[in-house]
This record gives C-alpha cells, structure tokens and sequence, in this order.
C-alpha cells in the first residue's frame, strides 16, 4: 500500500460516498413491484461496504493480513511499479506531465526491492522539454513503521506540542530517540521543497538540492555534528536541518533547553556529555 501526501482522488469519493448515502434521499419515477425496496437495500449496501473499505484504506489490511488488502489494491492502484526493461529499476507512475495530460514516471530507486519496505522516501517531478513537464508535483511515501510504529518501539513517538508541554521521557533524552511523526515528515517535505537540480549536461541525471548526503547516508544528529567538527556544510542535508528546527522547538515548558550535546538532563535541561562530542 502506497500512503501518499498526493492521495488518489477515488480513495478520497469513499468517504464522500459514505457521508452522502447516510443522507436522505429520495427516488423518483414509477417503482414497479419491489423496486423501491431493492433501491433501499441497495443503498443500504452501499454504506455497509463503503464503511468496511475506509476501514480497509485506513489501516492498509482486510481481515488483520495486509497481503489480502494488497491483493486488491495493487492491481488497480498501486503506481509503484518496476521498469518493464530494467526489473531492478522501479518507477512512480502516479505522475502526468501537464502540457499534454499523459503519464510521465519518475524513477524512484534501483534494487530489488520495492521502495518503502524500509524507510520513507520522496519523488520529485521535472520538466524535460515544452511538452514533458511535471515540475510542480511531488509524492511522499511515510513507511508503515513509521505510520503504525510497532508496540516495541524504544522511542518517544508523542507529537512535538505533547513533548513541549508534558517534558521529557527519562527514557528518551538523545535527541536521536525522540522521533514524532512530524520529524519524519519535515525531513520528505525538506526533499519536496527543495526540488531537483538542472540535469547534468553529460549523464542527465537530476539530484536532490535537499539531499541525505553525498553517499544518501547522512541520517542522525550524531552524524551531522560529526560532519560539521570535519568542517563541511550540513546546509542542505534533509536530517540536518531536520534536527536542527527539533532542537530549536523543544524548548521544554517553555524554559531553556540546551541541546549542544544532542542530550540533556530532563530536570535541568542542560547538556549532557557524549563521547566523541
């Protein structure tokens, strides 16, 4: 299942669907027999089904097994798909150039695997010339871990106002262990928002401005800060900036929250030492 910032607008008409057929309504014409009874059982139906598929979009499952839910999405909208003349090539084909109206994929990542079974990820349109231009869309994919994070998760999940105002987890002090939702989705729209560079004039390849590094390995404020003693820019390294609008918005009950270290003392919210800091 693809959960995409962009959804697909007829995922969006079930909802619709559901709030209109629970109004009231009103048949016209000539109802011959049982016409008008099957009309109201078929309505009827309509809301029956249409609450158990929002059930099913919402959680990506049907009856508890995600394979049952991917069986019948997939065929009919999944828009991940491989490259018919490079299987270890994927593409988002979820994207239409705007001159012209017709699908213009944009590759996502090359493996084996299909992108998103680890790890969140972002598409950016491009313009190719006058007539293939999707410049103005982007895709985000938040992985399932991270929209349905497993019980097991050693981590402060709690939304960054419920941080601020309730203070810390003794537990989850590291910066690196508190992990919103919204940190996740900060550092995708970070991508978004910084779009692609100009093709290069001799591989034509397109890179992120807002990137995870020269190597994409670049994750972590340990990392960042690693980087930074070594002298090279973090300016435009997704998780970097990423951590940095963190530490400036934890300030804890609103008091002063030093940061400097990546952890700090819950109860005076100054610095802790780490090694190699």
């Amino acid at each position: 299942m693809t959960t995409m910032f962009l959804y697909r607008r007829s995922i969006f008409l079930l909802p619709l669907l559901l709030s209109s057929a629970c109004c009231t309504y009103q048949t016209l014409g000539c109802n011959v027999g049982t016409e008008g009874a099957d009309i109201d059982q078929a309505v009827s139906d309509v809301v029956t089904m249409a609450i158990t598929v929002v059930a099913a979009l919402t959680t990506g499952k049907v009856n508890g097994n995600e394979d049952v839910f991917r069986g019948a999405y997939d065929p009919l909208f999944n828009h991940i798909q491989r490259r018919r003349t490079d299987p270890n090539r994927w593409e988002d084909t979820d994207y239409y150039s705007r001159p012209n109206g017709l699908r213009m994929p944009v590759g996502v990542k090359n493996g084996a695997n299909k992108p998103g079974t680890v790890g969140s990820y972002t598409t950016i349109g491009y313009k190719h010339d006058d007539q293939w231009d999707t410049s103005s869309y982007s895709h985000i994919y938040i992985e399932e871990a991270r929209r349905r994070p497993p019980a097991s998760t050693q981590r402060d999940l709690r939304r960054y106002p419920d941080i601020v105002s309730g203070g810390l987890d003794k537990r989850y002090t590291y910066i690196e262990n508190i992990k919103p939702l919204a940190q996740t989705v900060m550092h995708e729209l970070l991508h978004a928002i910084g779009g692609l560079t100009d093709a290069d004039p001799t591989t034509g390849k397109r890179s992120y401005r807002i990137s995870d590094g020269p190597n994409s390995n670049m994750y972590g404020w340990l990392s960042c800060n690693k980087q930074r003693t070594l002298g090279i820019s973090n300016a435009n390294i997704a998780d970097c900036i990423t951590y940095l609008a963190q530490a400036i918005y934890l300030q804890i009950q609103g008091k002063d929250t030093y940061w400097s270290t990546g952890e700090v003392d819950p109860d005076t919210l100054h610095p802790k030492w780490l090694p190699g800091v």
